[in-house]
């Protein structure tokens, strides 16, 4: 196990050395565009807080030009730290490659573990196969049953009622009794309701959402070499890409912020204009456009 250490709080006295310039993180930040947390760790000696060696070697040679000291000591510090990376990389040991735990033949466990797992494909493939015929069966639906027809709904047909007999006295002079007479009582009908239909609601016009068009400009960035960008469209938030030499990348919007890692390394195409020679090849640099 190898104890660890906690960097310094000033490596290489450089933060007495920015302090005796009169300058704080921030203004730093303002002058290379190297965040605050990069810077922090640089002067700590944190390198692990640092970004891959391609961009920690350039911040701390641009951070090394600001304070007009020698990076080399810093780089070297780095490197050192990159090597000690690499070298407490653990390893596996493996005493007798003939055996596996507890001193039993590897041969013998992989034989025992193919006998297990081809026993649970089979379990498997019976299990699955018995649940697909049931699934085609259906439930509760047998072949023996037999259909029984529907039965045809016959309509309630009301029968009239019987006429009434309506019988009066007999006279008092003749002593006849008069005749009857039959008077059938008809029941009222009932009047049909006619059936409502409805009509469909007028139909509104859609109204179609007006398009507001905005000016918007493309920007083609093409990288001759090795180059890391951080871009901000529209204020919106930014993102990083990392470019090889002949990779180009595209994007369109009204406004661009770019910071640059490599102003040498990029040719900028923007309202049809190239601009190229922005700096020196590892230079730091902030564009806005337009």
């Amino acid at each position: 196990m190898t104890e660890e250490t906690t960097p310094p709080k000033d490596f290489l006295e450089l933060r007495a050395k920015r302090e005796a310039l009169g300058l704080t993180l921030k203004d730093v930040f303002a002058l290379t565009r190297i965040s605050v947390v990069n810077l922090e760790a640089i002067e700590t000696g944190n390198f692990s807080a640092l970004p891959v060696p391609l961009y920690a070697r350039n911040f701390i040679k641009t951070y090394a030009r600001i304070l007009a000291v020698d990076s080399g000591p810093i780089l070297e510090g780095y490197e050192a730290y990159i090597s000690l990376l690499k070298t407490n990389v653990p390893q596996v040991r493996v005493d007798n490659p003939e055996k596996g735990e507890k001193g039993q033949p590897i041969g013998k466990i992989s034989h025992r573990k193919t006998y297990i797992i081809t026993a649970v494909v089979i379990i498997a493939v019976i299990a699955v196969f018995i649940i697909f015929q049931q699934c085609q069966r259906g439930p509760g639906i047998t072949g023996n049953q037999p259909v029984i027809p529907p039965v045809a709904v016959q309509p309630d047909v009301k029968t009239p009622e019987p006429a009434k007999e309506i019988s009066e006295p007999v006279t008092a002079e003749t002593g006849k009794p008069v005749q009857q007479v039959v008077i059938p009582v008809q029941k009222k009908s009932m009047t049909q309701l006619k059936p409502v239909v409805q009509q469909p609601p007028p139909e509104v016009e859609k109204t179609k959402p007006v398009v507001v068009d905005t000016e918007t400009e493309s920007l083609v960035i093409k990288a001759v070499e090795d180059t890391w960008l951080r871009i901000t469209i529209d204020r919106n938030p930014p993102f990083e890409v990392l470019l090889k030499p002949g990779e180009t990348i595209e994007r369109k919007g009204s406004d661009f912020e770019v910071d640059v890692g490599n102003a040498g390394g990029i040719k900028i195409q923007f309202k049809g204009k190239i601009i190229e020679g922005l700096g020196k090849s590892g230079q730091v640099i902030h564009l806005r456009l337009p």
